[in-house]
C-alpha cells in the first residue's frame, strides 16, 4: 500500500491587537465555507514564503512584518499538510482586498468566542468532525485549529500578565519554558 500526500497548505491565522477575532474568508461559490486564508505551496518555495503569498493573494494584505516562522500551527488533515502561521495585530479597521478574481466573496472579522471549538471525534461519525456550523456559517476548516489556538492565546495572554511591569508596559517572557511553547505549535493528527 502506497502512502502518498497531497500537496501541502500553508497560510495564517490573522487576528486583532486584542487577540480576541479572527480574519476568515469565504470562498466564491455559493456552497463555500469560511476558513483562514491559505493556499499550496509550490515547489522550492519556503513554507512562510507561501503563508505571505496566499494571504496577499486572498486579502490584499502583507503579513511579513508580523510574521514569526516558529508560531505556527500545523495539522494532517485527510492527507494533506496544512500550516497556518500565527499574526497577531492587525488592526479591525484595515482595508483587505482579494488579489484574485473569482477566489475569495467575503472577508470578516470574527470574534473567537464566535467560532466551534474542535470538539472529541464521534466514533458513531465515522471520524467526522461535528459541531462545524455556526448559524448560517460554514466553519468546517476553522474547528481543527481552535482548541490549539486558544491554547495558545490563553498561554500568550497569562505571559503577557506576568510580565507586565510598574511603567504599564507589558513584555513577554523570555524565558526558555515560554520561549520554546511561544515559538512551537505543531499538531499532527
Amino acid at each position: 500500500m502506497t502512502y502518498r500526500l497531497r500537496v501541502p497548505v500553508c497560510g495564517a491565522i490573522i487576528l486583532n491587537p486584542t487577540m480576541d477575532k479572527c480574519l476568515l474568508v469565504k470562498g466564491w461559490s455559493s456552497k463555500a465555507g469560511w476558513g483562514f486564508p491559505k493556499g499550496k505551496i509550490n515547489q522550492n518555495e519556503e513554507n512562510d514564503n507561501c503563508a505571505v503569498r496566499e494571504v496577499l493573494e486572498e486579502t490584499g494584505y502583507d503579513i511579513s512584518p508580523l510574521l514569526r516562522k516558529n508560531d505556527y500551527i500545523e495539522i494532517t488533515l485527510k492527507e494533506q499538510r496544512i500550516r497556518l502561521y500565527i499574526i497577531i495585530g492587525v488592526p479591525e479597521n484595515t482595508h483587505f482586498t482579494p488579489q484574485t478574481r473569482k477566489e475569495i466573496s467575503q472577508i470578516e472579522w470574527m470574534p473567537l468566542n464566535d467560532l466551534p471549538t474542535f470538539k472529541a471525534m464521534d466514533p458513531q461519525q465515522n471520524g467526522q468532525l461535528n459541531y462545524a456550523k455556526q448559524g448560517s456559517k460554514r466553519l468546517y476548516m476553522v474547528v481543527p485549529f481552535m482548541s490549539k489556538l486558544k491554547s495558545f492565546l490563553n498561554h500568550r495572554r497569562k505571559g503577557q500578565r506576568k510580565t507586565n511591569h510598574q511603567d504599564g508596559s507589558a513584555r513577554i517572557a523570555k524565558n526558555r519554558q515560554d520561549f520554546l511553547y511561544e515559538n512551537t505549535i505543531h499538531v499532527v493528527e
